[in-house]
């Protein structure tokens, strides 16, 4: 009866399309590539996290700008990190765990009516490597909205600012963000 059972499943695995499956996991899953840095972040939290900040990056007058390896050496050789990192084809490295504050605002403020300050201490960081005059590509949001998404699952998210809202006076990535289509993506959690 077992080996009947079985071989019944069998038959049923293998005239089940894939297709569909495949292509609804396509969409809603995320492959994170651990890149995990021993600088620019430290251990544990002070506060819960309810906040996501995004960022761009690039390796300036580096060979290749979007170069991951390069990108993570800047982050080394100016002692910051983030959590997350989006490269251009839309691979999500984790560099710090979540439960670890990254150095990602750096001295930063919430904009009003929330106004706290130090940013780092209940926030996820995410940075999304392109240039100053660079759009983002459509791997990249495609990566983010699923990323978004993911970190709602364990946190209490209540506010996706940019860097540049946190510390206006230093800073005014993210660059050419489609702002828009993010506030999207919000509606619909």
């Amino acid at each position: 009866m077992y080996r009947l059972l079985q071989s019944l499943v069998a038959i049923c695995l293998i005239a089940t399309p894939l297709v569909p499956a495949l292509e609804a996991k396509e969409e809603t899953s995320l492959t994170i590539i651990d890149r995990l840095v021993v600088t620019g972040f430290e251990r544990g939290r002070s506060e819960p996290v309810d906040t996501i900040v995004l960022h761009s990056v690039f390796a300036q007058g580096k060979a290749d700008p979007y170069a991951v390896d390069e990108v993570i050496a800047l982050f080394a050789r100016y002692q910051v990190s983030t959590h997350y990192l989006i490269d251009r084809e839309g691979n999500v490295y984790r560099l710090v765990g979540e439960r670890d504050t990254s150095y990602h605002a750096g001295k930063s403020r919430m904009p009003e009516p929330d106004g706290r300050d130090g940013v780092n201490s209940f926030s996820v960081g995410i940075e999304l490597i392109g240039g100053h005059d660079d759009v983002f590509t459509e791997a990249q949001y495609l990566s983010l909205e699923v990323l978004l998404r993911d970190i709602k699952t364990r946190h209490n998210i209540k506010h996706v600012v940019g860097h540049g809202e946190i510390t206006p006076e230093r800073r005014s990535d993210p660059w050419n963000f489609d702002w828009t289509r993010m506030w999207r993506w919000i509606e619909n959690w």
